[in-house]
């Protein structure tokens, strides 16, 4: 019933449990059948925000249509998290175990079809965007960004990850933040034929759309090859 960032962070920012242990993913379970009642609080939110794997659990207890009803509100909160429906919290071991969702280098393996759809609802406390670039990016400019985006929404940002189209690299940049934790590494090379994008999803309390639209246009590159 608590807030995972504090857990997650301790993962990552401890030398020695850092090097005991990885990240495989984040599971939340769901209660399909009260979940609405809690919704609008600020834990289940924050819970559902940090997840990268959705058990939604007691569908046996709800309607088809209550059923589409809850995976369409839970998609809005979190766009990038599988939902795994089940009954009696049965589920194969191998959709909860060894996928990494959570490592870095297979943030490049978002499904796209997460991508494409901007979320975001004035009524929820918990949102969600997603925003796309074509462009490139400017490095210095990024690292502006984020710096800001750390040191001062924080708080509000539970998680925060994508690709990034980098002006002066030649691979993408792939990375991930939990409040003020945030990582980055080089990812694979651009393939030839491979259309360059920036992807970017946050999840969040209370974020500001036109913020952080405008934070993510100030990141183009002045110029960029045709």
């Amino acid at each position: 019933m608590a807030n995972p960032a504090p857990v997650i962070q301790t993962f990552l920012m401890d030398k020695e449990t850092a090097h005991s242990f990885e990240s495989d993913h984040v599971i939340t379970m769901v209660d399909a059948k009260h979940i609405w009642q809690h919704l609008a609080e600020e834990e289940p939110g924050q819970q559902i925000a940090f997840a990268d794997v959705l058990l939604i659990n007691k569908v046996d207890l709800i309607t088809d249509d209550e059923k589409n009803k809850l995976g369409q509100r839970l998609t809005h909160m979190n766009p990038h998290a599988k939902q795994i429906y089940t009954t009696f919290a049965q589920v194969d071991s191998r959709d909860g175990v060894g996928k990494k969702s959570f490592d870095l280098k297979n943030v490049v393996k978002i499904d796209p079809t997460l991508l494409t759809e901007m979320h975001h609802h004035h009524n929820e406390q918990v949102t969600s965007f997603v925003f796309q670039e074509d462009h490139p990016l400017d490095l210095e400019k990024v690292n502006n960004w984020f710096a800001y985006l750390v040191h001062f929404k924080g708080e509000t940002l539970y998680r925060y990850k994508g690709v990034l189209y980098i002006k002066q690299l030649e691979k993408r940049v792939v990375f991930q933040g939990v409040h003020m934790l945030f990582a980055s590494t080089e990812g694979a090379p651009w393939a030839k034929e491979e259309k360059r994008q920036s992807e970017i999803v946050f999840i969040g309390k209370h974020l500001d759309k036109q913020e952080l639209a405008k934070g993510f246009h100030y990141c183009r590159a002045s110029f960029f090859a045709t």
